[in-house]
């Protein structure tokens, strides 16, 4: 895959980094300020790229954005990483109302170890307050209440799931951004 390609390409990759400022020089962007587990570090380089899903960089750098009008609900997905399932079929898994997913459902994949592990594709309706960062962390809070909801559920009363552990949960949300240059 791309992260194999990269590594082999000599990239040195930084997991679980999160983007937090913009070095300048003068009028010129000379890098980026990130923090992650060894605290912040500088990065620099002679050119950037933002591939962050909400223009995040292009922000903090202050580059001429417009923010597109989003509905009050936005749909949001985040996946479940579990090992130890057993007998658990791919494809959609009806769930009670109460734990707020759309369709009252969500999606099983088999996992990549092979059997026993498996990822578990929530997605949940749910209130924008703002296209700021605000809003995305109030998103962030409400999305990981509901999919710990999910995960005890799915541990006490899905008989596949009872002898399973949460393994991971996806990093982030999926939320289409509505910042366009």
């Amino acid at each position: 895959g791309l992260e194999d390609a990269l590594l082999a390409a000599g990239v040195r990759l930084l997991y679980a980094t999160h983007l937090v400022g913009v070095v300048s020089e003068g009028d010129r962007i000379a890098g980026a300020v990130v923090g992650n587990k060894s605290g912040r570090q500088v990065i620099l380089a002679g050119a950037m790229v933002d591939a962050t899903d909400w223009a995040l960089f292009a922000r903090l750098a202050g580059a001429p954005l417009e923010c597109a009008t989003l509905p009050a609900t936005v749909e949001v997905r985040r996946t479940l990483e579990f090992t130890g399932v057993s007998g658990a079929a791919a494809g959609p898994l009806p769930l009670p109302e109460r734990l707020g997913l759309v369709g009252d459902k969500a999606c099983v994949h088999g996992g990549y170890l092979g059997a026993g592990h498996a990822l578990v594709e929530c997605r949940f309706a749910l209130t924008l307050q703002s296209a700021d960062l605000r809003g995305r962390m109030a998103l962030e809070i409400e999305a990981r209440r509901r999919c710990m909801d999910v995960a005890s559920y799915l541990v006490a009363e899905q008989t596949a799931f009872v002898g399973a552990y949460l393994a991971h949960t996806s990093w982030e949300l999926w939320l289409e951004s509505p910042w366009r240059l």
